[in-house]
């Protein structure tokens, strides 16, 4: 079986010109483990802008997971990490890599190999976030979801979110006046004994694209592609 998954892309941001970052593509071929019978797919959502309080959301990891019939999970086969979002300030970072800072706040950081990626630095008036992403988590049937931007004096989002995958990108900083760093990317990872990895890298065009002009592009939704090898027919 041949797996292919895209993560989803990061939202652009709504008050400056400013893009989401992309979503990972991971593709390789995978067996199932002893007790698997099922497998349980996930696409990740591309981050959809909300400009009522200009939040900028991080695409979601996509991913396939081997289960059981009591839908206990035998292997995350495979985890594609989404974009981060965009902050008022700086891009979003891809899928695996750490936003840039925004002025004088910090871009979110990559999510690690097991635990999310660390929230970007902030001012201290900061009234809510931001923070780091979720850890991977081999029990669930869900891939770990990334961090929440920094929220400035008027509650708005400065900072953009994490982008989800195997863990979560860390969220962006918010720095005076309108300073905002991007959020991080999710990372992506496969299960090593099931999934022979062929390829890896970012899947370019998923990000949200910022028009500009009090506008937002929303990221690209993921994708997950299964092809099964077998006998043709005749």
């Amino acid at each position: 079986m041949t797996i292919t998954a895209v993560g989803g892309g990061g939202s652009s941001s709504y008050l400056t010109p400013l893009n989401g970052g992309n979503g990972a593509q991971v593709v390789g071929t995978a067996t199932l483990p002893a007790g698997a019978d099922a497998l349980y797919v996930i696409v990740g959502a591309g981050g959809q802008a909300d400009p009522d309080t200009a939040r900028m959301p991080g695409g979601g990891g996509s991913g396939v997971l081997a289960i059981d019939a009591a839908n206990t999970v035998r292997s995350k086969l495979v985890i594609a990490g989404g974009g981060g979002g965009a902050g008022w300030s700086a891009v979003g970072g891809n899928a695996g890599e750490d936003a840039p800072n925004g002025g004088a706040a910090g871009g979110g950081h990559q999510g690690g190999a097991a635990t999310g990626g660390a929230a970007g630095a902030t001012d201290p008036n900061t009234v809510a976030g931001p923070t780091e992403g979720g850890a991977f988590n081999a029990t669930t049937l869900a891939v770990a979801a990334g961090g929440s931007g920094a929220q400035n004096w008027n509650t708005y989002y400065a900072g953009g979110d994490g982008g989800g995958g195997w863990t979560g990108g860390g969220g962006g900083g918010w720095g005076m006046a309108t300073d905002g760093g991007g959020g991080g990317g999710g990372s992506s990872n496969v299960d090593a004994p099931y999934f022979t990895l062929t390829s890896q890298g970012i899947a370019a065009g998923t990000g949200g694209v910022a028009p500009g002009g009090f506008q937002y592009g929303n990221g690209a939704d993921g994708t997950v592609t299964l092809t099964f090898a077998g006998p043709q027919p005749s």
